[in-house]
């Protein structure tokens, strides 16, 4: 049923031949409605909130409170199915929870232009729900992508056309700021989620090599996207015992299991693991770059880990496809035959972090320093109101 909803979805509002996507999870939550009658560029959707607003095809009774994170947005107005006279512009969808007020709604608005939205790979402090002032949970950085989500590997997204390009040349000039972009997020440990603890650990054997398996969110879409389904996980942890019988293994859970959400720790994907000689499963929060000063070699499935372990120059093993993998930088499990070309870790990260990604701050568009340098301080003010470690 899923795979059905999601094929038809895709066959309204791209009017593509029809694909076949197996344990495809595509859902949408909800999307902006760009009210104007002249185009409006996309990085400036956010930031005019006259004309940007927020349309959620179920009532906001059904979002089972997922609601609150939209007063954290910029924008005007929220509408709703039983809001009347809705003319929109222009569509951008962001994901989850498919439903048939859904489909209904594009429907109607089928010959619409249509962005696909999400949430970049800096955010914010916070989670949803996990702070008491909203300035620590608001959304600074999105992904708006005309052709198809970024995460999802089974057809070409703008990111993923940027990176075959090979006619798309990254100077030496932005490769030095793609190398301070770097140098900024790993030595201030700045990712996506910025309230985990920052410590030296201690885990497994002294004197041993350390290898990391990363899981994700249960049923996230970002896995199934990839290409990728639960038994992925199953195979990702013998393949990193097979290759690595000295090591100590450590397998890290999701924060989201770990904060109770996605079913919380009984359905994390090794929920069930134990502790033996080489295995160290983990829940503990930390900051993801605090645990790559201790590993050897990084195992993922589609997680944006990889890429941080890639910046934090480790070997990265992928068993799905998620954007930066099939560039030559990761050793791939998967193949993606249209990805033909090769990209060095500076041209990748000037064109997801700088070329692809949209920064927001209050009204203003902003670069992407300035939202590393308002994170690392923001950072800090959550760190002293909430009394969190950082060694």
């Amino acid at each position: 049923m899923r795979r059905n909803f999601g094929q038809k979805i895709i066959d309204i509002v791209r009017k593509n031949t029809p694909i076949i996507i197996k344990n495809l999870k595509f859902n949408l939550l909800y999307f902006f409605i760009g009210k104007n009658k002249k185009h409006i560029p996309i990085d400036k959707f956010l930031l005019n909130n006259k004309e940007v607003r927020l349309y959620i095809p179920c009532e906001l009774d059904n979002l089972h409170g997922r609601a609150n994170i939209f007063k954290h947005m910029y924008l005007k107005e929220i509408f709703t199915p039983s809001s009347k006279n809705i003319k929109p512009d222009f569509l951008i969808a962001f994901g989850e929870n498919l439903t048939k007020e859904h489909i209904d709604t594009f429907l109607k608005h089928k010959d619409l232009p249509i962005y696909f939205g999400e949430e970049a790979f800096l955010r914010s402090i916070t989670m949803h729900n996990e702070a008491c002032d909203p300035k620590y949970e608001k959304v600074h950085a999105f992904f708006f992508d005309d052709l198809w989500f970024h995460f999802n590997c089974h057809k070409a997204s703008r990111i993923e056309l940027m990176l075959n390009d090979k006619k798309l040349i990254i100077t030496e000039e932005q490769k030095k700021r793609a190398r301070n972009i770097i140098e900024m997020l790993v030595s201030n440990k700045i990712t996506k989620y910025n309230h985990q603890p920052i410590y030296k650990p201690s885990i497994g054997r002294p004197g041993r090599k350390k290898v990391l398996v990363i899981e994700q969110a249960y049923m996230d879409s970002s896995i199934y996207g990839a290409g990728a389904n639960d038994r992925t996980f199953d195979l990702m942890l013998k393949q990193a015992i097979a290759e690595n019988p000295d090591a100590d293994i450590i397998v890290k859970t999701h924060p989201e299991q770990v904060s109770g959400r996605r079913g919380g720790l009984k359905l994390a994907y090794y929920a069930n693991l134990k502790q033996n000689e080489q295995i160290y499963p983990i829940n503990i929060a930390i900051n993801p770059y605090s645990l790559l000063e201790i590993v050897d070699k990084v195992y993922v499935c589609s997680s944006m880990f990889g890429l941080e372990a890639l910046m934090a120059g480790k070997e990265v093993h992928c068993f799905g496809l998620p954007s930066y993998a099939g560039w030559g930088l990761t050793k791939d499990y998967l193949k993606c035959p249209r990805r033909k070309n090769k990209r060095t870790l500076e041209e990748m990260i000037y064109i997801i972090y700088v070329m692809y990604t949209t920064y927001f701050m209050e009204e203003e568009k902003i670069e992407c320093e300035d939202l590393i340098n308002y994170l690392i301080k923001l950072r800090q003010e959550y760190f002293d109101e909430y009394n969190v470690c950082k060694s």
